[in-house]
């Protein structure tokens, strides 16, 4: 998902029915956490990042004060 800021989010695994260039709204629903990952048990969804293709961003600095628990691989 591209914001109007630049920034690119990203979330795996996850379906939607939105199509790309799609415009979305705060707040709007934009899909479902899938399946289990090869590294996860059960649901997980991994939330990431980053300015253009290769400039990865720190999420946590967005989450406000949200506690994000990162998993080891």
């Amino acid at each position: 998902m591209r914001h109007s800021n630049g920034v690119i989010s990203t979330f795996e695994p996850a379906t939607t029915t939105l199509t790309v260039g799609a415009a979305v709204t705060q707040g709007q629903f934009i899909g479902t956490v899938g399946g289990a990952s090869d590294h996860c048990t059960g649901q997980c969804l991994h939330w990431g990042l980053k300015r253009g293709e290769d400039d990865y961003l720190d999420p946590q600095r967005y989450a406000g004060n949200q506690k994000i628990v990162l998993k080891p691989l």
